[in-house]
């Protein structure tokens, strides 16, 4: 899942919500040094992802995509989710995203010394520049893929999965919608807060 998902899919501890995204902003070496406070939440992520990564639903989603693209397909239905998740939003959170985004980010300033200092650039950078807002525009999602794209070791233009977000639009919605929830009761059950009952 996209980094959306991992906060919504979180304990409210600032450090687990933090811990949820640390496997994706940093090296594996930095894991390893992370304090304990952290680490409920890198292993919530590792478990997010596994349950993802095998679930019919993610792979009816990957299958929409053509070679070459394929072999990102389950990147973009991460990315596509987290877009029906911000469409959504009213069905899962209490809160309106600005307010959940907000929180968040106020629950990483405590943390700012324990962090490595690459985590510490990722996060601001994702607040700077309001990433985690971006998903619920579909406009805005081309962008996303693009900087995900120049992330790579070589780099790809992802951007032409968006034809296929069009073409399948409600087909990938259904898929999320149909996902979620098992998602939710697999690795996230006992969380309360910010998901609706």
């Amino acid at each position: 899942m996209n980094w959306l998902a991992h906060l919504v899919l979180s304990d409210r501890s600032g450090a687990f919500r933090i811990g949820n995204l640390l496997p994706d902003l940093v090296r594996s070496s930095d894991l390893v040094a992370l304090p304990e406070e952290f680490l409920a939440g890198v292993h919530r992520h590792r478990l997010i992802d596994a349950y993802a990564d095998s679930h019919l639903v993610v792979t009816r989603s990957a299958r929409r995509f053509e070679p070459p693209l394929r072999r990102f397909g389950k990147v973009f239905a991460d990315l596509f989710y987290d877009h029906f998740l911000t469409k959504n939003w009213d069905s899962y959170c209490q809160v309106e995203l600005p307010e959940f985004l907000e929180e968040f980010f106020r629950s990483v300033e405590p943390w700012r010394a324990t962090l490595p200092p690459l985590a510490l650039l990722r996060l601001d950078q994702i607040r700077d520049h309001g990433w985690l807002s971006q998903y619920g525009n579909v406009q805005e999602l081309s962008q996303v893929l693009d900087r995900m794209g120049k992330r790579l070791k070589r780099p790809v233009d992802l951007c032409p999965a968006m034809a296929v977000l069009e073409t399948h639009y409600q087909e990938f919605q259904s898929d999320f919608l149909e996902f979620f929830p098992d998602i939710r009761r697999e690795v996230a059950p006992n969380v309360i807060f910010p998901l609706r009952s």
